[in-house]
């Protein structure tokens, strides 16, 4: 489940990002949006690009759900039925 999401993001180099922090990931072109986990990190300094921070996330996994979340889910699912 943690693999969910395959790719890597490209951003301006930025040297506090390390493996398990959390990231907001709005990826317009595939319509997702939400809170991931940083599963690689590499920081990388070129003529070209200059420094740059490749980030390969991963889905992150959270086992609490807070209790409107559990009602709105339940209401969703009730009306699926």
């Amino acid at each position: 489940m943690r693999d969910f999401y395959e790719g890597s993001i490209t951003i301006i180099g930025n040297p506090k990002i390390k493996p398990y922090d959390n990231i907001e990931i709005l990826d317009i072109g595939y319509a997702l949006e939400g809170i991931a986990e940083v599963k690689s990190v590499n920081h990388l300094f070129d003529i070209e690009n200059g420094f740059t921070t490749v980030i390969t996330p991963q889905m992150r996994v959270d086992t609490s759900l807070p209790e409107n979340i559990a009602k709105t889910w339940n209401s969703y699912q009730y009306l699926k039925l």
